[in-house]
């Protein structure tokens, strides 16, 4: 498992060194990847390749801080898992399902272009909790969780306090259409 962790982490981390951004946007752009935005229902995010043109779907009804997230992990599927998108033009990643490989893989792609480890070992140095490092980088506490799972088993002495939720993302956007309907405070 170490070999494959240090694989995504390098393949991340060389997007960060060659562009100077943990910015999936402007990486996307920079790669000359399609990024077209709209209301694709649940759909948060889709990663195609057809016609010959890499392609990130991002819902237009999520916040910014969920929108990165999302458009990490699809950049993911096109640095991890291209091949297999070409197999079928319109294959369709099942969403943030850590139960799947490809979806954990592009989970773990995102992390670690999201997530810096210096900062991550900085943090933990200085007491910081898994909660306080997730509101620290803008980022959902099971995205935390998976960058420090993916730390150790790339050897580093850090442990998460408990295994992220296999589909933590839907349950965001479910809390976030049950938010809208509260009242204001």
């Amino acid at each position: 498992m170490k070999i494959y962790a240090d694989k995504i982490y390098s393949k991340a981390n060389k997007l960060v060194r060659q562009f100077g951004t943990r910015d999936p946007a402007i990486i996307s752009k920079e790669l000359g990847i399609m990024v077209k935005y709209g209301d694709f229902g649940s759909l948060l995010g889709m990663y195609t390749y057809a016609w010959r043109h890499r392609i990130i779907l991002l819902s237009n009804q999520v916040d910014n801080q969920l929108l990165s997230v999302v458009h990490a992990h699809e950049l993911g599927h096109d640095q991890l898992h291209r091949a297999v998108a070409k197999e079928s033009a319109f294959h369709e990643f099942a969403l943030f399902d850590i139960r799947s490989r490809m979806e954990y893989e592009a989970n773990s792609f995102a992390a670690h272009l999201l997530i810096d480890n210096n900062d991550v070992l900085e943090m933990v140095k200085d007491g910081y909790d898994i909660v306080q490092m997730a509101s620290n980088f803008n980022v959902n506490i099971n995205m935390m969780l998976i960058k420090v799972q993916e730390m150790s088993k790339m050897g580093f002495d850090i442990r998460a306090p408990w295994r992220p939720d296999a589909s933590f993302l839907g349950k965001v956007t479910d809390f976030e259409r049950d938010q809208s309907h509260w009242p204001d405070t």
